[in-house]
């Protein structure tokens, strides 16, 4: 076949016992059938050729292998239309290639389509690569559905599912960092809107979106200032507040064992003197032990903790570093007690706010 479509190749060797009974590996039939179209152009090949490989290797290529034949079909196809070269020279060679592989009206009118569609697809998802559709590449888009003779209908299903998944894909890559820039938004709003892609975003979609932004907003922007209702000190701002547990590492005392020799006398009735010493060993462990529970505030200047017992705060000078848990952060001190903060939500907020405001 011509332009090198197909490339020969070795035969399968028999093996001892096909050798014995003059048997062919069936594989053969295809690379024999392949080798033809290798070193043949299409209007040399003859039926009665490929009859001769089946006629050899005592096979019926159409019974055994009739996807493969196909694929033989809609390989050359595929190459007579990415090349735009379906005159009516080409026409008769496919004419010619289908009878010689037996192949029915309705399998190469199906492949036709099959090829078309591919062909088409490619060419869309190329011209919206960019996230935008041009009159000049619709027009472009448009002449090619005519030449693949394909309907407006299965053009429209190939733009609707490429149109979407180009949408699906970006916003993928938008949020695969954790966090979402004013211009990533726009770069997706301006896609969508000219593809026309409605985004339908449920409300549990758009608090997990919110949360992204402010992600973007506390590594990168400005932090949001909160009212609140504590007095500050001047030139203090409040950027989150939220309920929390206040825990801190305690050592408590699990038991008490005495030991060491010791001798009793009675002295009177009911009353005894021992000589020697009492050795007290105490069994102790580390335990983080809730002490308050109460409101939480972080400001520019400050970790300020207003509890149902006590008041704290710690200076965010005064704070090393920043252990973030899925429901809690510890906050490591260069001296005294370190706290640990536990709240229902929004952890990673606080942790990230106060990692950003100690290493500014």
């Amino acid at each position: 076949m011509s332009q090198n479509l197909f490339q020969t190749v070795p035969l399968f060797e028999r093996s001892f016992f096909q050798r014995i009974f003059g048997q062919h590996p069936d594989e053969n039939a295809l690379i024999e059938l392949n080798n033809l179209f290798a070193t043949k152009s299409i209007k040399e090949i003859t039926a009665d050729e490929v009859s001769e490989i089946e006629n050899k290797l005592n096979i019926n290529l159409s019974e055994e292998f009739p996807l493969n034949l196909e694929e033989f079909f809609a390989t050359y196809l595929n190459y007579c239309e990415r090349n735009k070269s379906l005159d009516n020279s080409q026409q008769e060679n496919l004419k010619r290639l289908q009878s010689v592989l037996k192949l029915s009206d309705e399998t190469t009118s199906h492949l036709y389509q099959k090829v078309g569609e591919g062909i088409y697809r490619e060419a869309y998802d190329k011209a919206i690569s960019d996230g935008h559709i041009t009159d000049e590449k619709e027009t472009a888009l448009k002449n090619l559905e005519t030449e693949l003779k394909l309907t407006e209908e299965i053009t429209n299903q190939i733009s609707d599912v490429s149109r979407h998944n180009y949408v699906d894909i970006l916003f993928k890559k938008i949020v695969a960092d954790g966090k979402i820039s004013p211009d990533e938004w726009i770069e997706l709003n301006d896609a969508a809107k000219n593809l026309k892609i409605d985004m339908k975003i449920d409300n549990k979609t758009n608090s997990q979106i919110e949360r992204l932004k402010l992600n973007w907003q506390i590594q990168n922007g400005e932090l949001p200032i909160l009212e609140t209702g504590i007095s500050l000190q001047k030139s203090e701002v409040c950027y989150y507040t939220t309920h929390v547990d206040w825990l801190e590492h305690r050592t408590v005392t699990r038991r008490i064992n005495y030991g060491g020799p010791r001798v009793r006398f009675k002295i009177v009735k009911g009353l005894y003197y021992s000589a020697g010493s009492v050795a007290v060993q105490r069994v102790t462990a580390d335990q983080i032990q809730v002490i308050d529970s109460g409101t939480v505030y972080l400001t520019n200047k400050r970790v300020i903790f207003v509890g149902n017992r006590k008041n704290s705060n710690i200076r965010l000078d005064k704070i090393l570093s920043v252990v973030p848990y899925s429901d809690g952060v510890e906050l490591e001190k260069d001296t005294g007690k370190s706290p640990t903060l536990r709240m229902t939500n929004g952890a990673d907020i606080l942790a990230m706010m106060i990692s950003r405001l100690i290493n500014e």
